[in-house]
Formats: C-alpha cells, structure tokens, sequence
C-alpha cells in the first residue's frame, strides 16, 4: 500500500481500496507494517506527555505512572485490533458476505490509523487542540470505514455497506472511548 495513497482512501469508494481487495497482504505483514508501529506511537505520545506536559495534563500524577499507562495502553490496542478484526468478519457475515480474515483484519488496522495519529497532538500541551484532533480522527476513521469497507469486503448492496459501516464504527468508537477512559482514569485517578 502506497501511503501518499492514505489520504485518498477517507473520501474514495474505489482506487487503492480495490487494489487492497485484490492483493490484500497477510495478516502478519499488516501486523509489523500497520498495527504494531502505529500502536508504539501512540503509546509513545502519551509517554512523551507525561514526561514534557505532565503537569500541564495531570499535575499530580507522577512520571512513571504515565510510563506505565502508555505501556498497557500499548498492550490493550494490540489486543483490540484483532478483536475488531473478528467483529468486521462476524457483521459482514451476518449480511451474507463473506470476507476472510486477512480482509476483516486490513480494515481493523486501517481504521484506527488517523485515530493512533491524533495522539501526535499530545506533544502541544493544549487539552483544546488534543480533543479537536481526536474528534477529527475519530471522523477520519468513520470516513475510512465507510469507504473502505464495501471494496475490501467485497459487499455490493450500498444500503448493506453502510449499515456494517455503521455498526463497527459505533462499535469502534465505543471501544476507542472506552481506551481513552483507560488512560485518562489512572493518570488523574478517579
């Protein structure tokens, strides 16, 4: 996959989407290229701000409790990620298509990527500016399951496209929040 391509791939239906239908790469390569190093990245902001902007962001926490909070959160979206996987398998399935893992799994580590890169905003001690560019991630990835689904799953009913679309956004989100929760509770221990 072509990452100048990226960008393109949130408002187009067709173009890299049908290429990754038809040369969708093992689950493994996604895993080294896609999930893990995206995954170390945002681990590694929330490490970084708690080390630069830890008393802007939680003033009473101490360093190595974001230390410790960025390492399980690296845990929790490595395990996420393939468990979104078998989700998009199951409610496509559900829908009479009949994609394969390596598919389901492309779309589960391709989604989150505009999600794992608005936590770049964690290095800007600005609450304002990390949950704008969380929210436009969080808009990013819906747009990417939207379109990317129907191509890589290989569902030509629209109205079936859109309601799998939905339900593992909905989904997604939820998960998504409940990992933000999971890292903002302990660093401000509520």
């Amino acid at each position: 996959m072509n990452l100048l391509a990226f960008p393109k791939m949130i408002f187009s239906f067709h173009g890299t989407w049908d290429e990754l239908h038809g040369q969708c790469p093992p689950v493994v390569r996604t895993f080294f290229q896609i999930t893990l190093p995206f995954s170390l990245l945002s681990a590694l902001m929330i490490a970084v701000a708690g080390h630069w902007h830890g008393a802007y962001y939680a003033p009473a926490t101490p360093t190595d409790r974001w230390d410790i909070v960025a390492a399980l959160f690296f845990i929790v979206q490595l395990l996420t990620v393939p468990l979104m996987a078998s989700l998009i398998q199951a409610i496509a399935r559900d829908k009479g298509a009949a994609p394969d893992y390596r598919e389901s799994y492309l779309a589960a580590a391709l989604a989150p990527i505009p999600l794992w890169l608005s936590t770049l905003s964690l290095g800007v001690p600005s609450i304002a500016f990390a949950a704008a560019c969380g929210l436009a991630g969080l808009a990013a990835s819906a747009s990417l399951l939207y379109h990317g689904l129907p191509a890589l799953l290989g569902i030509h009913e629209e109205l079936d496209a859109q309601d799998i679309s939905y339900k593992v956004f909905a989904i997604g989100a939820l998960v998504w929040a409940l990992l933000v929760i999971a890292v903002v509770a302990p660093v401000i221990r509520l």
